[in-house]
């Protein structure tokens, strides 16, 4: 096993330990179906646990030899999003586990925060007047994201978190699920468009982000929203693509 604690919660390690061999009762299921994402107490502190399932073997062939496991990322890219001024949840520790000399499985954990999260921007908020300075102040953030270099590959609404700042009533926003992420690039025009494709699965609500995305940067609504579409296209087709393959194998 590989492993990077944080010096901060270095004094808990024996407890993480305890987590890594199951022993512990999670506080909630996030999501336990790829992925297992938990929360869970430790010391009177809360953390998210994402157990990442055993990739195929060309990738934990390749997590040996030359690329990061997603475990490894996401806590590295915590890091530097945090040191570039990019709200995520704070990385704590992450393990790579191997057998028989191939990579097995990742196990990551991270600050929990108990933030609202952009997929149920319309359910949540009490008035579209609200909803729209939530959807307003988001798509400044991603701006600022991409102005600082860093293109984020995995944008779906529930990879977003969002919450009400009381002492200067703005609204502030963290990025969770980032082990997949590019720094140092100059995105362009088409490439910052991709990075709302997956927010809402509804076309209703991509508008409404086309339509305030347009305005900052100058262009037609209905430009923004066909590159949007062109986008999502893209993607299906490259799933589907993957599904065929699987069912072949």
């Amino acid at each position: 096993m590989k492993k990077i604690i944080h010096p901060e919660y270095l004094r808990l390690e024996p407890e993480f330990e305890k987590i890594l061999n199951g022993d512990y009762t999670p506080d909630i299921v996030f999501c336990n179906k790829r992925n297992v994402v938990e929360k869970v107490t430790v010391a009177g502190e809360e953390f998210v646990v994402k157990r990442y399932k055993q990739p195929p073997l060309v990738n934990r062939v390749a997590y040996c030899l030359f690329r990061k496991s997603k475990a490894r990322r996401a806590y590295e890219y915590a890091v530097k999003l945090l040191d570039c001024g990019v709200d995520t949840p704070f990385p704590v520790a992450c393990f790579e586990f191997y057998r028989k000399g191939l990579f097995d499985y990742g196990v990551f954990i991270s600050r929990y925060v108990p933030y609202s999260l952009l997929e149920n921007v319309y359910e949540e908020s009490p008035s579209a007047e609200e909803r729209e300075k939530i959807l307003d102040g988001f798509v400044d953030f991603m701006l600022s994201v991409h102005k600082k270099g860093i293109m984020p590959m995995d944008m779906n609404g529930g990879n977003i978190f969002y919450h009400k700042d009381e002492e200067n009533g703005r609204y502030m926003y963290a990025l969770t699920d980032i082990n997949r992420m590019k720094f140092g690039v100059s995105p362009n025009f088409f490439e910052m468009v991709f990075s709302f494709e997956q927010c809402f699965p509804e076309l209703e609500r991509l508008t409404d982000l086309a339509r305030i995305y347009g305005k900052k940067v100058g262009q037609d609504v209905m430009v923004v929203l066909y590159h949007i579409l062109s986008c999502r296209m893209k993607r299906m087709k490259k799933q589907l693509f993957k599904k065929r393959i699987s069912k072949k194998r």
